[in-house]
C-alpha cells in the first residue's frame, strides 16, 4: 500500500504543479493507511465477538472500509481544499 501511495504522490508531483494536489494525495494516503491500521485491529474482534470466522469473512470485510475510506478521504479531501 505504501508503495503504491509514493508512485501515486511521485506522479503527482511531476505531473501536477499545484501543490494543493500533492498535499491532498499524501493526507489522503495518510488517512487510508491509518484507517487499514484500525480496520486490521478492530474488525477481527468483532468478527470474534458475532462468533464470525475471522479468516474468511475478516479479508472482504477490512478491503471494502479500506477501499470506501481511501476512497471518500481523497475525494472529500479534495473538494475541501482545491
Amino acid at each position: 500500500v505504501g508503495g503504491w501511495g509514493f508512485v501515486v504522490w511521485a506522479s503527482a508531483l511531476v505531473g501536477f504543479v499545484d501543490r494543493m494536489l500533492w498535499f491532498v494525495f499524501g493526507v489522503a494516503r495518510l488517512v487510508g493507511l491509518v484507517s487499514c491500521v484500525l480496520c486490521c485491529i478492530f474488525i477481527p474482534l468483532v468478527l470474534q465477538r458475532m462468533s464470525i470466522d475471522r479468516a474468511v469473512a475478516g479479508i472482504v470485510v477490512l478491503t471494502t472500509f479500506t477501499d470506501a475510506i481511501g476512497f471518500f478521504s481523497f475525494l472529500g479531501l479534495a473538494k475541501l481544499l482545491i
